[in-house]
């Protein structure tokens, strides 16, 4: 039996092709051992390498054009923002090798190669090429949240963003443009998005992302994830993480008391709140508005937010 050490190390690193094995002097009996995961045709990876999205970029990326460039979700996630789920990888490739197809691919052609970046080594579309493509891929909200990500990670600002979306011209450029335009700064995780989404699909005001609140005296109290400051109203997204981290219930109970002392709501939204009740979600945030004279506050929400928030057998209060 092979044992590891007769493996070169270039072969247990990254993904290799069968010709390099070969040049190595690795039988083609050894590749066909439990050892080697096999994701493309003439394509392997050593066993003890992740299964992760990145190692499958770098196996595709033997047997696609040098000009090819991961696209669409895929960049998403390499570029470090936050997507609903991991897809088989996407790929822009060269109108030349269209007609080509690969097991486990998604391939989309090029005439004019797009704008990109190079991360950790692997070419990717460009921050707003990539928010673009999505838009065949994702909703509304889920687009809103994908922009909101990249921009947290400092890729581009929304005004480029939507720039971007303005200039460019394919399928699904208006729900592109139309989210573009609701993307913002300052949001921390894909369920504050959803949240914010909510509030806005519902046609109630737009709270601010992610502001320091202080007091009269110009001391700190905290930094809803969403807030109205002109009528003390602050909007939490509780994910259920903290739960384990005891030290961050603590601060986050220490900012709410905070808020309210300083005589704020504070609504806090779980995962929940948002899956099952929506629509009374959007209600404890229409009432609380209405209590505080809000001056831009519907009499009831629209129902533009259904389509993305499925509604439940008990999430739509009576009117």
């Amino acid at each position: 039996m092979t044992r590891p050490a007769d493996i070169p190390g270039v072969l247990r690193t990254a993904p290799f092709t069968t010709a390099m094995a070969r040049e190595h002097g690795v039988s083609a009996q050894t590749l066909r051992g439990s050892r080697f995961r096999h994701p493309y045709r003439g394509v392997l990876v050593w066993h003890l390498l992740p299964r992760d999205l990145a190692t499958q970029v770098d196996a595709a990326r033997l047997i696609l054009p040098a000009t090819a460039m991961a696209s669409h979700l895929t960049s998403v996630e390499l570029l470090g923002g936050q997507v609903p789920w991991t897809p088989r990888p996407h790929f822009w490739v060269p109108a030349s090798h269209a007609g080509r197809s690969v097991r486990g691919l998604h391939l989309h052609a090029y005439d004019r190669r797009p704008a990109g970046v190079e991360v950790d080594g692997r070419m990717l579309t460009a921050p707003g090429k990539t928010f673009v493509d999505c838009a065949t891929q994702l909703n509304l909200v889920q687009l809103v949240a994908v922009g909101d990500s990249l921009v947290r990670r400092g890729w581009i600002m929304p005004e480029h963003l939507r720039l971007v979306a303005l200039e460019a011209a394919r399928r699904d450029i208006r729900k592109a443009r139309l989210a573009a335009h609701f993307v913002r700064e300052r949001v921390d995780s894909w369920q504050e998005s959803r949240t914010r989404m909510l509030i806005v699909l519902g046609d109630l005001p737009e709270p601010e992302t992610g502001l320091p609140m202080h007091d009269e005296s110009g001391g700190w109290l905290a930094t809803p994830d969403l807030s109205y400051r002109g009528v003390k109203i602050a909007i939490e997204y509780d994910g259920g993480h903290h739960d384990e981290d005891l030290v961050q219930r603590d601060r986050d109970v220490m900012r709410d008391e905070n808020l309210r002392d300083d005589g704020w709501i504070v609504i806090v939204v779980r995962a929940a709140d948002l899956r099952l009740r929506p629509a009374v979600t959007l209600m404890r945030i229409l009432r609380a508005l209405q209590q505080r004279g809000h001056p831009s506050v519907p009499c009831w929400p629209s129902d533009g937010w259904r389509p993305y928030f499925p509604a439940t057998p008990f999430s739509s209060p009576s009117r």
